[in-house]
C-alpha cells in the first residue's frame, strides 16, 4: 500500500481563490455577505476557533460580526439575539459557537436559528433534510473531509475507519 499525502493548507488555499471570485460576484449582484458568530462563555478554545473564522472570512471577502455573551446570560436573551440575527437581511449565515454553557437549553438555541442561515447545518430541519440527503448545504467540516479525499482520489468504498 502506498501513502498519500494530502496537502490540507493547499488545497485550503486553492478553495479560498476560488470562494474569494464566487465572493466578488455575490457583491456585484447584491450585497456583501455577512456571517454571524456567536459565542456564549469565555472558552478558549472557542475564543480561537472564531477568530480563525472571522480571520478566513476577512480574506476570502466576506464580512463578518461576532457577539460575545457571558456565560451567566439568560436563556431568553440569547434566543431574543437569534431572532435580531434572522431578521437582519445585512447578515446571510449565522453560526452558535459549541458548546454552549449547561444552562442553556442549546437545542432550544439551535432551534432557534432560521434554517436559511444556519451555516453549520445543526437546525433539526437540515439535519432531516441532511438524513434524507436532500441537502442544500453540508457542514463544513464533513464537507472539507469530503472534498479533500475526492480530491486526492482516496477511494472510500470497503475501507474502515
Amino acid at each position: 500500500m502506498i501513502a498519500t499525502i494530502m496537502d490540507g493548507k493547499r488545497l485550503a488555499n486553492e478553495i479560498k481563490s476560488r470562494i474569494k471570485e464566487e465572493v466578488e460576484s455575490f457583491k456585484r449582484a447584491s450585497s456583501v455577505p455577512c456571517l454571524a458568530t456567536v459565542l456564549v462563555g469565555d472558552d478558549p478554545a472557542s475564543k480561537t476557533y472564531l477568530k480563525i473564522k472571522h480571520s478566513t472570512c476577512c480574506e476570502v471577502g466576506i464580512q463578518s460580526k461576532n457577539y460575545e455573551l457571558p456565560s451567566d446570560v439568560k436563556q431568553e436573551d440569547v434566543q431574543d439575539l437569534m431572532c435580531r440575527l434572522n431578521d437582519d437581511k445585512s447578515i446571510h449565515g449565522i453560526l452558535i459557537q459549541l458548546p454552549i454553557p449547561p444552562t442553556i437549553d442549546g437545542y432550544k438555541i439551535v432551534d432557534s436559528i432560521s434554517p436559511e442561515k444556519d451555516v453549520d447545518g445543526l437546525h433539526p430541519y437540515n439535519t432531516g433534510r441532511i438524513s434524507y440527503r436532500r441537502y442544500e448545504l453540508i457542514p463544513c467540516t464533513p464537507k472539507g473531509i469530503v472534498t479533500m479525499l475526492a480530491h486526492y482520489r482516496i477511494e472510500l468504498e470497503g475501507k474502515h475507519a
